[in-house]
């Protein structure tokens, strides 16, 4: 598992900034994706929809989940 770990954290250090372009994204983490294995989340305020267009659902064998979160806000 620390391999996958490793290798889905490069994964999401490769790709986050690119994806914080995106209007509507507002977190890139690493958590459970919907077939209940390890993966890319990406929160999201709006329209998931729009944003799975612009993200694969899998790079490298590694799963990407969009969800919808709504906007964060710090404290």
């Amino acid at each position: 598992m620390d391999a996958q770990l490793e290798k889905i954290k490069k994964i999401r250090e490769r790709h986050e900034k690119e994806w914080f372009k995106i209007k509507e994204v507002v977190a890139v983490g690493i958590g459970m994706t919907d077939n209940d294995q390890v993966g890319i989340v990406v929160s999201v305020a709006d329209n998931p929809d729009k944003v799975q267009q612009k993200i694969p659902a899998k790079i490298d064998d590694v799963n990407i989940k969009i969800q919808k979160t709504g906007e964060i806000k710090a404290l």
